[in-house]
C-alpha cells in the first residue's frame, strides 16, 4: 500500500467544543446574561467585568477572593443584539488565547444557546484544559438554566 504524499505531516492544530442548552427565557434576557457583568455574575463567574460593544473588553473573576488581574479576559469582536455574542478567551494561566461564540435562537417555547469554544489547542498538554473547558461549560448552562428556573 503506498502513502498518501498529502497526508504526511498532516496534524490538527486546533479543536473545538459544542454546548447546546434549551432555556426557558427571552432572547432579550439572555443576551443580557451573556454581555452585562452583573448578570455573568449571577451564573458564570465570581466577578465579571464587560464593555459590551464591539472591541469592548471584558474580565472574568472565578473565585471571589483574587488578584486584580482576572483569570479570563478578551475582546468582544462581535455583537449582534438578541442573536450573537463572540469573544475572543484569554487564559493565560494555560497558555490559551481562543475564540467563544455564542448564538442565540428562539425555538418555541424555548431559546437554544448554541456554544461553540473554538480554535483550542490541540495536543496532549492541552487535554486538561480541553476537558476542563467542556465542563466548564455545561456546568455554567446548568446553573443558568437554574437561575432562570428560581
Amino acid at each position: 500500500m503506498t502513502e498518501n504524499p498529502n497526508m504526511i505531516g498532516t496534524t490538527a492544530v486546533s479543536r473545538a467544543l459544542e454546548v447546546t442548552s434549551h432555556l426557558n427565557s427571552t432572547v432579550e434576557e439572555l443576551f443580557s446574561y451573556l454581555t452585562t457583568g452583573e448578570l455573568l455574575e449571577r451564573w458564570l463567574c465570581s466577578k465579571a467585568h464587560t464593555v459590551p460593544d464591539k472591541g469592548g473588553e471584558f474580565g472574568l473573576w472565578m473565585e471571589a477572593e483574587k488578584d486584580e488581574k482576572p483569570d479570563i479576559y478578551g475582546q468582544f469582536i462581535n455583537l449582534v443584539i438578541n442573536r450573537t455574542v463572540q469573544y475572543v478567551w484569554i487564559d493565560e494561566k494555560r497558555g490559551i488565547k481562543s475564540l467563544v461564540t455564542v448564538v442565540i435562537n428562539q425555538k418555541s417555547d424555548q431559546v437554544r444557546l448554541d456554544l461553540y469554544h473554538t480554535n483550542l489547542p490541540f495536543g496532549e498538554e492541552y487535554d486538561d484544559a480541553y476537558y476542563d473547558y467542556a465542563k466548564f461549560w455545561k456546568a455554567a448552562f446548568n446553573r443558568l438554566n437554574d437561575h432562570l428556573s428560581e
